[in-house]
């Protein structure tokens, strides 16, 4: 009876968890948008602060006394924080990732 071989757990994870293997997968939007985003540091700028705006109104907001309204109002504010992630991500992303996986060396 042989015993299975042990690996790594950073190995299981990158094997097992979407996103987690390093590589950036965008959807075909987010290409369109990362085309415009990427390096364009005042639309960035302007796009995060109109985002955290919306952020700061809301957290100025009264707590809803139903939690359902509170649950909501907080799953909206983790989506724009998510939004916020995400362009950051964006902004940041290589020009073609699947170059660079393959050895390629950046443009």
């Amino acid at each position: 009876m042989t015993t299975p071989k042990i690996g790594r757990l950073r190995d299981w994870v990158l094997a097992n968890l979407p996103g987690m293997g390093g590589r950036i997968v965008l959807t075909p939007q987010e290409e369109s948008l990362a085309a415009h985003l990427r390096g364009n540091t005042p639309l960035q700028e302007a796009l995060n602060e109109f985002i955290n705006a919306r952020l700061r109104v809301r957290d100025a907001q009264p707590v809803p006394a139903d939690p359902m309204d509170c649950r909501a109002v907080m799953e909206r504010q983790h989506e724009l924080r998510w939004l916020l992630a995400r362009l950051d991500l964006l902004y940041r992303s290589p020009v073609n990732p699947a170059a660079q996986e393959d050895g390629e060396p950046p443009a």
